[in-house]
């Protein structure tokens, strides 16, 4: 009774930890842009936003909320690379901390603004922070879900996931970001077609270069062959073969390497058909 028990429980907990600790759907990443899955497929957002412009609204993607209590929640995304943003560029007022020469460096950013009231006067707060870097982007696979590849951002320091985006297929040529729900959970949608989980092009193995190679040169050797004698010799029938003597030969010659392979490699082993022509 006791041995079932604790078979029972063994099976349980390999269970759990298969349930847990399967990562055979997760992705291998290359780089913080492109990530690649052991079934030849891969995500690769590299190409998110345009080469070769250097305006705002195509370097940093936005979106914005404003919740319950009055305070506006404004994101900016810059992809899987870090951008240098400046707040002059995207109509942020100067404050405390934002002046005309402010420059922040990063891939996820986020200002929020509210207004104080302060002796019946009206003012104007605000705070521009850094929520995420491109050394910080992982990748995962979420199980149950229509859309399941989501990138997040990771803290180095405690391991927390500070922000995620998932990703969404979508045919619309131009990305966008989407706020899910409440701003103060850091939850996002990438919308794009470089978001989609591409078939990667099967490359050439070894094998098969080394194949494509040997059958090349056979082609060249008989056909080059059977063409040098036909024309140059006259040669007609069997005789077109290239070194037809050594292919008769053949057959008896891997019958004698093998018989001397499996005859303990003894130099002084006589094949049968040798003795017999000895005798």
């Amino acid at each position: 009774m006791m041995a079932q028990v604790l078979f029972q429980k063994l099976f349980l907990i390999s269970l759990l930890y298969y349930v847990l600790c399967d990562d055979s759907e997760q992705c291998k990443m290359e780089n913080p842009c492109i990530c690649h899955f052991p079934d030849d497929k891969k995500i690769d957002i590299s190409k998110l936003f345009a080469n070769g412009t250097d305006k705002p609204e195509n370097r940093f993607l936005e979106a914005d909320r404003i919740t319950a209590d009055n305070i506006t929640y404004r994101f900016f995304f810059h992809g899987c690379n870090d951008g240098k943003f400046k707040p002059i560029d995207y109509n942020i007022p100067l404050l405390d901390n934002i002046t005309n020469t402010t420059t922040l460096t990063g891939s996820l950013l986020l200002y929020q603004s509210w207004i104080n009231r302060l002796n019946n006067a009206l003012e104007l707060k605000g705070n521009l922070t850094v929520l995420g870097s491109a050394d910080q982007i992982r990748y995962h696979v979420l199980g149950n879900q229509p859309e399941p590849y989501e990138m997040i951002f990771k803290n180095k320091v405690d391991g927390n996931i500070t922000a995620a985006f998932r990703l969404i297929c979508d045919r619309y040529e131009k990305p966008y970001i989407q706020i899910i729900d409440d701003p103060k959970s850091m939850q996002f949608t990438l919308n794009s077609p470089y978001a989609c989980i591409i078939q990667e092009q099967e490359g050439s193995s070894f094998g098969k270069i080394f194949l494509i190679t040997f059958l090349v040169i056979c082609l060249l050797y008989f056909v080059g062959g059977a063409c040098l004698l036909y024309f140059v010799r006259g040669a007609r029938g069997l005789e077109l073969i290239p070194n037809i003597d050594f292919w008769k030969k053949l057959p008896g010659l891997v019958k004698d390497g093998t018989l001397f392979i499996f005859g303990g490699c003894n130099t002084n082993y006589v094949s049968s058909s040798d003795a017999y022509d000895r005798i």
